[in-house]
């Protein structure tokens, strides 16, 4: 199914997914569109990330053409509301200024929720977001299945 992203309000939730892009400004986040964005005020922001599964996170990027301000990671295990104790975090404030793309490595961990914190201190575009890591276990072994059932079928027939 993929990714969504969860727009907060106080304790409510409005998830946004990739056919929703028309209706909410912030479905750029989820877009793999590099040219459009996103005009972000002044302020503090708070984006929820569900992966839609537990997925391995080592490095966040967004797109930045204008803004300034200051980025948090956090993670959880479950969707919780913005001011929660579950929100464990995973990195400290990292500053970012106008036309700077904002890269942040850091210690694999394997969430479902990712939390975007934004401190903007001036207001201007910025675009998508992007999460890598590495590949879970699941995903590991059944690519290793595949290979092995594949490397079966091409043996040499030795029954004579």
């Amino acid at each position: 199914m993929g990714a969504s992203l969860i727009l907060t309000q106080n304790d409510a939730f409005q998830r946004i997914r990739t056919p929703d892009v028309a209706n909410f400004d912030e479905s750029v986040f989820l877009s793999d569109n590099a040219a459009l964005t996103f005009s972000i005020p002044v302020g503090e922001h708070h984006y929820i990330i569900d992966f839609g599964q537990f997925t391995n996170i080592s490095r966040f990027f967004m797109l930045n053409e204008t803004a300034t301000g200051s980025i948090r990671l956090l993670s959880s295990k479950t969707l919780e509301p913005v001011g929660s104790k579950k929100w464990r975090p995973l990195t400290n404030a990292v500053e970012f200024g106008s036309g700077v793309i904002p890269s942040i490595t850091l210690a694999d961990v394997q969430t479902q929720y990712l939390m975007v914190h934004f401190n903007i201190a001036s207001g201007g575009l910025i675009g998508n977001f992007g999460a890598t890591g590495a590949p879970t276990v699941g995903s590991t072994q059944l690519a290793l299945d595949v290979t092995t059932v594949h490397d079966l079928s091409s043996a040499p027939d030795t029954a004579n």
